[in-house]
């Protein structure tokens, strides 16, 4: 008889937990990633854009600024790097990417009581993931944008920029780019010519002005890629 109560119980218990559980965040976002994916699948060994808005703006311009790699955009507005371990497994590693430019970790200092490196820490992560599909995958990450919408993490981006900044210099196959100075007068003020009004996005000709900067290191880690991937895919 208590083994028959103790079987309810557990039939009782486990739905109300499972109903409890919180959703991925931005979720309808990510379905909607592998929604793309089945209707027109995205082609492997491509250039894999990763992380929160800055990523998901570039999106109108990527696949011209980035040409002629096939360029696959999986940023998501309001993402966080832990985010991004969590549903890498959905929106990366299935693509089988040669290069990875990643872009992510602002959200985290200013809405999280989090450390830069706790958030660097969940970077690795993810390059660990897609490491363990492809060991050869190279890496450009782009620096968190110091703006003035978020004063308050000045000090916390420095530093997880220059962690970054490290790790890239450490391990091969890694690129790091630092797009701050573009954005910042010799005063020590902010270009918002190159911003939005929300003083926190680039906009069209400050996303122009990083691709001056970044391609030719994309163009580099492509490259690089190619000498241990020489069937790397083209359009």
């Amino acid at each position: 008889m208590r083994n028959f109560w103790l079987t309810l119980l557990c039939l009782l218990v486990v739905p109300i937990l499972g109903a409890n559980e919180p959703p991925i965040k931005f979720e309808n976002e990510i379905i909607a990633f592998e929604q793309q994916d089945k209707v027109s699948p995205p082609p492997q060994n491509g250039l894999l854009m990763v992380g929160s808005s800055t990523i998901r703006l570039w999106d109108k311009t990527s696949a011209s600024d980035f040409f002629p790699y096939p360029v696959i955009n999986r940023g998501f507005g309001g993402a966080i790097t832990g985010d991004i371990v969590k549903v890498a497994h959905r929106i990366a590693t299935p693509h089988r990417p040669r290069v990875v430019l990643y872009c992510c970790g602002g959200n985290d200092l200013f809405y999280l009581p989090i450390t830069p490196e706790q958030v660097f820490g969940n970077i690795q992560k993810f390059v660990d993931l897609m490491r363990q599909e492809d060991p050869q995958v190279r890496f450009v990450f782009l620096a968190i944008l110091k703006v003035p919408s978020r004063l308050s993490i000045t000090q916390s981006t420095d530093t997880l920029n220059q962690l970054l900044k490290k790790y890239s210099e450490e391990n091969s196959g890694m690129y790091f780019v630092d797009h701050n100075p573009l954005f910042t007068k010799a005063d020590g003020s902010k270009r918002l010519d190159l911003m939005l009004e929300d003083q926190l996005h680039a906009n069209d000709q400050g996303y122009r002005e990083i691709v001056k900067l970044i391609r030719p290191v994309v163009d580099q880690a492509w490259v690089d890629s190619e000498r241990n991937h020489p069937t790397v895919e083209r359009r």
